[in-house]
């Protein structure tokens, strides 16, 4: 059963095309599956940063909370 994806051309630099092949092949990829990889990495860490403000007021929220809960805390003095 043959595939047949859409084919991507792309040019790239001498130096990007290098980094590209020796990262394939520690990976033990091609560098077709290498670059497939990387570029659905980038999504994933897309989709994971897209997701953090969200996060980052929840944790700001509950910063706020211990805070206003340490200072209205009597505090023993020794």
């Amino acid at each position: 059963m043959s595939r047949s994806y859409p084919q991507f051309h792309l040019r790239i630099s001498p130096a990007l095309d290098e980094r590209v092949r020796t990262s394939a092949n520690k990976n033990g990829l091609s560098v077709n599956a290498e670059l497939l990889r990387r570029i659905q990495l980038s999504f994933d860490l897309e989709n994971i940063l897209e997701g953090m403000p969200g996060e980052f007021e929840s944790l700001h929220a509950k910063v706020d909370f211990i805070l206003k809960v340490i200072d209205t805390t009597p505090h023993s003095e020794n």
